[in-house]
């Protein structure tokens, strides 16, 4: 079975790298922005860029990936259900390993906690920039966005001295008056 294709997908060949290493700058155009959008559950993806610096190391085995994105995004209120709009800025670094895997590495199974990251598998010596900027912005994208206006005065009630309850307004606020006539 053949893996998706990334949305924003920008393949980089190691071997075309220069020796001290290439800078490239990226954009994701709005087919893209629209599909990663789709994937990560925003409301919207205005814009996407990052600059990015590769270097080999080790006779290209290894590859440095350095990079830094930008983002706007649109994503919807917890809270109010309402559109907001933020801009993400992230910066990564990742390190690929393009040499062909042995066929007869072994594994013990044994985890080390302080060990460093392994590098990630560059087949065939190709690195997908664009899929590492997408993968870092999902990890800059917050899971439960709320506007910081807000406020939750309005939607909830507080115990004063654990027996009364007074509420603020907001949808509990005929609860606690009937919860008052009920004692």
């Amino acid at each position: 079975m053949t893996p998706p294709v990334p949305e924003f997908s920008r393949i980089v060949l190691a071997e075309a790298l220069d020796e001290g290493g290439s800078s490239l700058d990226i954009e994701a155009d709005e087919s893209e922005r629209s599909l990663l959008a789709e994937r990560f559950g925003l409301a919207g993806l205005d814009s996407l860029t990052a600059a990015l610096r590769l270097t080999p190391r080790e006779g290209r085995a290894l590859v440095r990936l350095e990079g830094a994105f930008r983002a706007g995004i649109v994503q919807t209120c917890v809270v109010s259900h309402e559109p907001m709009e933020a801009t993400l800025e992230g910066s990564f670094e990742r390190l690929y390993d393009t040499a062909p895997e042995p066929a007869d590495r072994e594994d013990d199974g044994n985890i080390e906690i302080d060990a460093e990251d392994p590098p990630e598998a560059a087949p065939e010596g190709k690195i997908d920039v664009g899929e590492a900027v997408a993968e870092q912005l999902a990890l800059e994208i917050d899971p439960f966005p709320r506007n910081p206006e807000l406020s939750f005065a309005d939607y909830s009630t507080d115990p004063d001295d654990g027996e009364k309850i007074e509420s603020r307004g907001g949808p509990f606020a005929a609860l606690a008056k009937l919860r008052k006539k009920l004692k």
